[in-house]
This record gives structure tokens, sequence and C-alpha cells, in this order.
């Protein structure tokens, strides 16, 4: 992982030995380059592990028989800022954000908690346990204005934790159990 970090690449063409561990080694390995582009060359067909890479903040993920012209294709795709998967994952990727509607920021969560759209994006993270430098890299703000909202979420749902907040939210029917 340090040769990596040290060559301080734009984009990384990965083809873990096992997925699982490719994805914990991604999840390091983000801690030091947040903005680290990644293809991930996958040997599974699997929706469940497409969705686990890509909330792991990969941009593009190819199975194995992928041919030569077709991970070059993906690889320039996403250096220029684009994501890439296959065809017949990407329903996979339509069904979880899909889920993940009912807790999207709402106007009565607003109008009842008094929480901007970025403060009720916050406590939706924090409740998924990510920390504000893993918040700070998934929405490219820095870890400082994360800080600031994540207070201001706290003072206005009055709490003094993050656990509260996300507790204080959730008891009032605004994250799902």
């Amino acid at each position: 992982m340090d040769t990596i970090v040290q060559a301080s690449p734009d984009l990384l063409l990965f083809d873990p030995p096992e997925i699982r561990t490719g994805l914990a080694f991604l999840r390091l390995l983000r801690e030091s380059m947040p903005n680290l582009k990644t293809v991930m060359i996958g040997m599974e067909n699997s929706s469940e592990l497409l969705v686990q890479a890509v909330r792991e903040g990969i941009s593009g993920y190819l199975l194995m028989d992928a041919s030569a012209s077709e991970i070059v294709a993906a690889v320039r795709f996403v250096i220029n800022g684009g994501a890439v998967c296959p065809p017949e994952l990407c329903q996979a990727l339509f069904a979880y954000v899909a889920a993940q509607r009912p807790t999207l920021p709402s106007f009565e969560v607003q109008n009842q908690l008094g929480l901007t759209r970025r403060e009720q994006q916050l406590v939706q993270m924090v409740s998924h346990g990510f920390t504000n430098k893993e918040i700070a890299a998934k929405l490219n703000l820095s870890e400082q204005t994360v800080k600031n909202h994540v207070h201001r979420m706290m003072r206005k749902v009055g709490v003094r934790n993050r656990l509260q907040a996300v507790e204080t939210v959730r008891t009032r029917g605004f994250l799902p159990v």
C-alpha cells in the first residue's frame, strides 16, 4: 500500500486476489488517498459485491472476462470523471439507490427539526458509521466543513454527540431502525 501512496497515481486498476480482502484494502487505501479513482476487476458477477465496492468508492467495475479494449475504454472513461459497470449488474445499482429513497432528505425533517439538506445527509451517513474523514471524502468536502455541519446539526437537534443525534432523528421516524 505504501508503494501506491508514494507513487500517487490518479487511477488504480485493481484486480484483487479475493474481492472481500480487496475491498478492505481499498478502504484503507482511500483513507490515505480519498480522491483516487479506482477500476476494479472482479471474478464474481455479484450485485451485492458491486454495491459494496461502489460504497467503498470505486468508479469502475469490470468482470474478469472483459477484453483489453473494454479495460482501456473503462480506464479512459473513469479518468475523465465517468463511472463504469457491466450492464448485467447495472440494475443492482438502480435497486440500491431506489432502496435509499425513503431516507433521503425531506421537507418534513426540515420543518420539524430545522435540518438543512446537507445536515440531513450527514446524519444519515453518521448513522451508517462513517467518520468525518470518510464523509468528507465521499462528499468532496473538507473535514473541517463536515465537522462544522455535524456540530450545527447536533445543536439543532439538541444533543451533545453524534450517536444521540442519530437516535433522536431515528426515534422521530426519519431514519430506519
